[in-house]
Formats: C-alpha cells, sequence, structure tokens
C-alpha cells in the first residue's frame, strides 16, 4: 500500500461512509475508480488549493507592504507639516512683536508731538509777548 491509498483508508476510517462522500462532494470529487485515483484527485486538489492560498497571502503582503510604505509617507509628511506650522507660529510671534514695538514707538512719536506742540503754542505766546515789547520801545 502507498502513501496515497494511505491516505484514503485514513479518510474512509476517519469518516463514515456517508460523511466521507459528503466531504469528496464538498470539494468537488467523487468517490469513483481505485484509492489510487481517488487520493490523487484529492492530493490534486489540495495542492491546487494550498497554491490558491500561497497566492492570495502572497497579495496580501504585498498588499500589506504597500499600505505600511504608505503610512510611513504620510507620517513624514505630517512631520514636514508639524515643522512648517511650529515655523509659522514662530515667525507669528515675531511679527506680533515686531507690531507691538510700531505701537509702541507710534505711542511715542505721538506723545513727543504733543509735547512739541505744546513747546510751540508756548513759544509762539513767549514770541507775541516779545513783539509787544518791543512794540513799546520807540526809537
Amino acid at each position: 500500500m502507498d502513501e496515497l491509498e494511505l491516505l484514503v483508508d485514513i479518510l474512509e476510517t476517519y469518516f463514515q461512509k456517508w460523511e466521507l462522500q459528503q466531504f469528496l462532494e464538498e470539494a468537488g470529487l467523487k468517490k469513483s475508480g481505485n484509492k489510487r485515483e481517488l487520493a490523487e484527485r484529492i492530493v490534486k486538489e489540495s495542492d491546487e488549493a494550498i497554491s490558491s492560498i500561497s497566492a492570495a497571502v502572497e497579495e496580501q503582503n504585498v498588499t500589506t507592504k504597500e499600505i505600511a510604505n504608505n503610512i510611513s509617507d504620510v507620517s513624514a509628511e505630517i512631520a514636514d507639516v508639524n515643522h512648517n506650522v511650529n515655523e509659522g507660529a514662530t515667525a507669528t510671534e515675531e511679527i506680533a512683536k515686531e507690531i507691538t514695538m510700531v505701537e509702541d514707538g507710534a505711542r511715542k512719536v505721538q506723545e513727543n508731538s504733543s509735547k512739541l506742540n505744546d513747546n510751540a503754542l508756548a513759544l509762539s505766546a513767549m514770541a507775541d509777548s516779545f513783539m509787544d515789547l518791543v512794540k513799546k520801545f520807540k526809537v
């Protein structure tokens, strides 16, 4: 008895007759011919199923690697965006500081302009008083 016939004997021992027939029908096989032919068909069908499963697993591996690469690429892009956002935030802070400095400078110019205006008014009043004094002198 060779290995193929042993396989059929094991199947016949493991399954009751009607269960073996049902198993074979579900596998698309019929119990016809000798045990060797049946075993060869079972092995062939098993090989085909294993090949299909192997191809599907390989395809899944390729897809999984592609997904992992895509996730890695997206992560790198997100890191770049975060870096750019941080640079933008830093630039915004600097601009805000510079605007505050310009506002302070404008406030000081306004204060000094007001003082200058007051001094000009005072000088004008002095000039008027001086003119009044000069008019009082006669030559």
